[in-house]
């Protein structure tokens, strides 16, 4: 009947438009737990342990800031069982201070992909890197 049609648009037309405004709210729901595109590195130092047999592999590792800040906008954050059980620790390292939105942090990013974000107050979050940040890190070993 007509009248069913018509209700059975109206109802789609709610439908569309609830999901619509919801969108929004499920998008930055999302988004919070990101890293904020706003970094800055202040500082930063690379770390070789030469005692590691491994470490001739790392004479060509010289992440830039661009790739810290790359590697924590794309990484993804972990559990400490999880960051634990798949993260690759290489010798080499680079370590420093970096700002996210106003906020100042110590990081860590090991050249097999993991990262660490450590707050003066205690707060420490980690980041695992591990199919997005291939050119990253191959451009922090010197073969892009």
């Amino acid at each position: 009947s007509p009248a069913a049609a018509q209700r059975w648009c109206a109802m789609k037309r709610g439908v569309a438009m609830s999901a619509a405004c919801l969108l929004p709210v499920l998008l930055a729901a999302c988004q919070s737990a990101r890293v904020p595109d706003r970094i800055s590195v202040t500082s930063m130092s690379l770390i070789v342990d030469a005692i590691d047999p491994a470490h001739a592999m790392c004479q060509s590792f010289a992440p830039t800031p661009h790739d810290v800040s790359t590697f924590f906008r794309i990484a993804t954050e972990v559990g400490g069982p999880e960051f634990h059980d798949r993260a690759v620790i290489l010798p080499c390292r680079c370590e420093g201070t970096l700002t996210l939105d106003g906020e100042a942090w110590r990081f860590r990013i090991n050249a097999g992909g993991a990262g660490y974000l450590y707050r003066a107050d205690g707060t420490r979050h980690r980041y695992l890197c591990e199919k997005h940040c291939q050119r990253v890190l191959v451009r922090a070993f010197g073969a892009d």
